[in-house]
């Protein structure tokens, strides 16, 4: 059995699938609607729109604070994004800090089922398909581990529950979590570079 299926059969415990299995902790109250996919060369729509909006709200950047105080002098020139954002819940210290310090093989497999997790929301929009590559590139660094370092220290409980909680970041607040391991963090970003390239300005 590869290790990539390996892997699949640690997700998918006690016979179920991933997203069974990680639906196991305590169920949360619904999530408001997400703002939907906004075009910023659409300026006569979203005046407000910034350079930093681009790809908002799954791949912009951090929403800009003096624009929000009426403080921006940056105009559509801003490297943040000036769109507005859903509040999400947040990993608390205790969380950050377990996560900044987990093993490789349980950070791939926590930032893995957080991307599907939030492909399975943006299905509802028919966009699940622009996570497809980044779960490609997650794959494959799992599948390059060796037997010795696939191992999973991480409790089940503290992984499903991060793990829930990060689905609910945006898929550039979900992929930040790498940025432990450079080489792979960059091949993401790269990744979701091009993705806003080819859907927002048609190049």
């Amino acid at each position: 059995m590869s290790l990539a299926l390996q892997v699949i059969k640690l997700l998918e415990a006690e016979g179920l699938t991933g997203a069974q299995w990680l639906d196991q902790t305590p169920k949360e109250e619904a999530m408001p609607l997400e703002p939907q996919w906004i075009n910023v060369k659409e300026t006569q729509v979203f005046p407000e729109a910034s350079a930093g909006g681009l790809g908002h709200p799954e791949f912009c950047a951090r929403p800009c604070v003096y624009f929000s105080k009426g403080m921006c002098r940056n105009g559509a020139e801003c490297e943040y994004c000036h769109l507005p954002h859903v509040s999400n819940p947040k990993l608390d210290k205790r969380q950050r800090t377990m996560v900044q310090g987990m093993p490789k093989f349980d950070l791939l497999t926590l930032v893995h089922g957080a991307l599907q997790l939030r492909a399975q929301r943006l299905k509802k929009k028919n966009e699940e398909f622009i996570i497809e590559e980044l779960l490609v590139l997650l794959q494959k660094e799992i599948s390059a581990l060796s037997l010795q370092d696939a191992v999973m220290s991480t409790s089940k409980h503290d992984l499903q529950l991060v793990t829930k909680l990060l689905s609910k970041s945006s898929i550039s607040g979900i992929v930040a979590n790498l940025v432990q391991l450079p080489d792979l963090y960059e091949k993401m970003e790269k990744e979701i570079s091009y993705f806003k390239l080819r859907r927002y300005t048609g190049l």
